[in-house]
């Protein structure tokens, strides 16, 4: 996405929890390592700046989606009890988690199964010196109907 940031005439602001963001390609910005993922950051921000009541369900799902996402389903180490509070509160407001992640992860249709066969049958390639592996897919092929 560097090319469409560095094209686009508008004020840019970073939030992000990985390590060495590009940060001369935007005006603001913060980044935290020690976060689990950027929608953390969001919600800090959004509670920050006194609009925690502003967080409705709808908010709520995007945040949670984001998070999930972003901790392995808050399997990796940088999911600290502070995302679990978030998450408490999400629920407060009337979250259904179990309707997001129903919808990220339990919805594969015949044609997202048939492409993920093709790609580990033809694109899969194994590197076992290096405990390794790359898959790669071309446009096209990500745009045919399987």
């Amino acid at each position: 996405m560097a090319a469409k940031l560095a094209e686009i005439k508008c004020t840019k602001i970073l939030i992000d929890h990985h390590q060495e963001p590009d940060t001369v390609s935007f005006h603001y910005g913060v980044s935290s390592t020690g976060k689990s993922s950027t929608c953390e950051m969001v919600y800090d921000f959004i509670v920050d700046a006194g609009h925690r009541d502003k967080i409705n369900v709808f908010v709520a799902e995007c945040l949670y989606a984001g998070v999930v996402a972003d901790t392995g389903s808050f399997r990796f180490s940088s999911t600290h009890a502070s995302v679990h509070h978030m998450v408490a509160y999400l629920k407060e407001v009337g979250l259904e988690h179990t309707k997001v992640h129903e919808a990220l992860y339990d919805n594969f249709l015949e044609n997202r199964l048939r492409f993920l066969g093709h790609v580990l049958s033809n694109r899969l390639e194994v590197n076992y010196q290096l405990n390794t592996a790359l898959m790669w897919v071309s446009k096209q092929e990500i745009l045919k109907r399987y």
